[in-house]
């Protein structure tokens, strides 16, 4: 197969035109390799597979546009659908529509995620995060793993613990959760808590 740039950039012109074909530098989402030149978004089954070839060929990676959402400011691309049972979701839309992604601060990922009070419904970090992450912020964790799952005992409810959280221990400001491990059947996840700044240096004292 013939590969020039000239023929290239006409072929990338017709698609962005008639195909709403997007294009992104690298890969955000773990585990996927950044092609030779970008990734190319589109709804393939519109495009033949000559077209698709030559492209994979000339150092593209071409990826369904419904699967994937794009971080134009950090020009990184995350999935949106699983592609294997342990899949976490590496990115979040707030409420006012703004996108996280692994390159926000945990500060604005806390600031979104965290629960003020057990009416909140309750949401998790990512896995990325670590809990020396949140320690660092000032968070406690709360007992061991909790499970959530198909298999017995796997019964652990986030709403419950929060509760649990915010009526047993004192001065508690924020409890929020991180996702440790997931799987077809189970999810495995950690509670943690902030407590005041009243309440952290009567403790001290």
């Amino acid at each position: 197969m013939h590969i020039t740039e000239k023929r290239t950039t006409i072929i990338l012109q017709i698609l962005k035109d008639k195909q709403d074909l997007q294009f992104c530098g690298h890969y955000g989402e773990p585990g996927y390799n950044d092609p030779e030149k970008s990734i190319l978004f589109a709804n393939w089954n519109n495009i033949s597979k000559t077209i698709g070839d030559y492209l994979e060929s000339a150092g593209f990676s071409l990826e369904w546009y419904d699967e994937w959402i794009i971080d134009w400011e950090n020009d990184k691309a995350y999935r949106q659908s699983p592609d294997s049972y342990g899949w976490i979701q590496q990115f979040r839309y707030t409420d006012d529509g703004e996108l996280l992604t692994p390159d926000d601060s945990i500060d604005e990922w806390i600031d979104e995620l965290s629960m003020s009070d057990y009416s909140h419904p309750p949401h998790a970090l990512p896995d990325y995060f670590s809990e020396d992450d949140l320690m660092a912020a000032g968070f406690v964790r709360y007992n061991g793993n909790f499970e959530s799952g198909f298999h017995p005992g796997q019964t652990d409810d986030p709403a419950k613990i929060a509760r649990v959280i915010f009526d047993t221990v004192p001065c508690v400001e924020k409890v929020i959760f991180r996702i440790a491990e997931s799987s077809q059947f189970y999810t495995v996840w950690q509670a943690y808590y902030l407590q005041t700044a009243a309440d952290e240096s009567q403790a001290a004292a």
